[in-house]
């Protein structure tokens, strides 16, 4: 399982958004899928709900959508 490390000198949300991309590319959520939204996101991987929002932002300014 993929966790969050508060050690990282990533952010946050590029954490986040690193293991949702790698679910994506594995097949853990296949194309048509619905990704968690930020609820799910801040229970599942125990961040606040500003770095979830931060990740859909950040996934809408990088091509996925």
């Amino acid at each position: 399982m993929d966790k969050i490390s508060p050690d990282s000198p990533q952010y946050v949300y590029e954490q986040l958004a690193a293991i949702i991309e790698r679910k994506i590319r594995s097949g853990a959520y296949p194309p048509g899928t619905r990704l968690p939204g930020e609820l799910t996101m801040t229970h599942e991987h125990k961040v606040g709900p500003g770095t979830a929002a931060v990740l859909w932002t950040s996934f809408g300014t990088g091509g996925w959508w």
